[in-house]
């Protein structure tokens, strides 16, 4: 569960450099990635794209390129339809 944690904390940096949105924990909704998909974590990009005024797809591409530039366990990410 740290894990999770580590990465809500970065994914609310992450949001507040990239679009100056201050998030909360039960804003950045974290699931389980199904198994299709590679990965351990994913994230649900459409509360934001209101604020953000970009696509689900685009949001995630810009909060993974700032997970893997400020998080040293982050090692890849994938956007796949704005998760």
């Amino acid at each position: 569960m740290l894990a999770h944690q580590v990465l809500i904390a970065s994914l609310k940096e992450a949001l507040l450099q990239s679009y100056n949105i201050t998030a909360n924990d039960a804003d950045v909704i974290l699931q389980k990635t199904r198994k299709e998909f590679e990965g351990d974590f994913t994230l649900v990009t459409f509360p934001f794209i209101k604020a953000t005024k970009q696509s689900p797809e685009q949001v995630g591409d810009t909060l993974g390129k700032f997970l893997l530039a400020n998080n040293p366990t982050i090692t890849k990410y994938n956007v796949v339809k704005g998760f």
